[in-house]
């Protein structure tokens, strides 16, 4: 994040995308060993929940696309884990383009934000309007998994990502949906999931066909692997419903506490310091200059 801002963009949709991609390209001895895709879906479900949350309170813009990169990363070598290789590199493909955009684009953040006059609509705070949301994306993925054939009895797995799919557009259809804002919003907001949900369905599909002979076919996980996957999946769940619910609660202490700690990324970086020894400066010779 020290380099200039089209170096970083070269690194986010390049050189950062190397372990994802070394992970899909080893795949055939990856399925062959539980306890690497057990190490794949823990170490990488953790790395997108934890990023992911530190990202959202960050104040500087480019801070928050290097947390949403690793957030990505770990996002990817978890659907790697689960088995889902087509899908993994359909992902890293978009994030290439996507991050590259948002970094060069960057430094057009400030103007937009003083540029914006229109005021949002208040939240209104209900859950049964948050649960509305969740219900209205689950039914715009469940219908579509049908017509595109997917067998959920075959694969559990499918019901991970499809869960975490359904999470993301619940985050489109809650803040219109449980506002002030006019039906119409609400309408265009269905509509914006349905179109994230059919162009999913469409593009994986796409990277499946384009892969057939490259990458393993879908497999079932074993037991502790479908552990992990619920757990992973339930952290997503967590996560997804306080960003939901905690816009309509009033400021506490607590939650500033909260944040500083993840603007901070939970002081990891001090702890690492910490232990290598580097925030310990040598004692200054006798008679040395100053």
């Amino acid at each position: 994040m020290e380099t200039p801002t089209p170096v970083s963009a070269l690194l986010h949709a390049g050189i950062l995308n190397a372990g994802p991609f070394l992970a899909i390209r080893m795949a055939f001895v990856l399925d062959v060993s539980p306890s690497a895709t057990a190490l794949l879906i823990a170490v990488g479900g953790f790395t997108a929940v934890f990023a992911s949350v530190a990202g959202l309170t960050q104040p500087s813009v480019k801070v928050a696309l290097g947390y949403s990169s690793a957030a990505h990363m770990g996002f990817m070598l978890m659907v790697s884990g689960m088995g889902l290789y087509a899908a993994a590199l359909l992902h890293l493909v978009a994030h290439s383009f996507y991050k590259a955009h948002a970094l060069l684009s960057s430094g057009s953040v400030i103007d937009e934000r003083r540029a914006a006059k229109v005021g949002l609509p208040s939240r209104l705070g209900s859950p049964v309007r948050m649960f509305g949301s969740a219900a209205i994306a689950l039914a715009l993925y469940l219908p579509l998994a049908i017509v595109w054939g997917v067998d959920f009895g075959r694969n559990s797995v499918l019901i991970a990502i499809g869960g975490i799919l359904a999470l993301g557009t619940t985050q489109l259809v809650a803040p219109a949906l449980d506002s002030t804002g006019t039906p119409i919003a609400t309408v265009q907001a269905t509509g914006l999931a349905l179109a994230v949900t059919v162009g999913f369905f469409a593009l994986e599909a796409g990277a499946h066909h384009l892969l057939a002979f490259t990458v393993p076919d879908e497999i079932t996980r074993g037991a502790g692997n479908l552990v992990l996957i619920a757990i992973v999946v339930a952290a997503f769940a967590t996560v997804v419903a306080l960003q939901v619910f905690e816009p309509s609660r009033g400021p506490s202490r607590r939650r500033r506490l909260l944040a500083v700690h993840f603007r901070n990324g939970p002081f990891a970086n001090a702890l690492h310091d910490r232990l290598i020894g580097s925030l310990h400066r040598p004692p200054t010779p006798t008679g040395a200059s100053r």
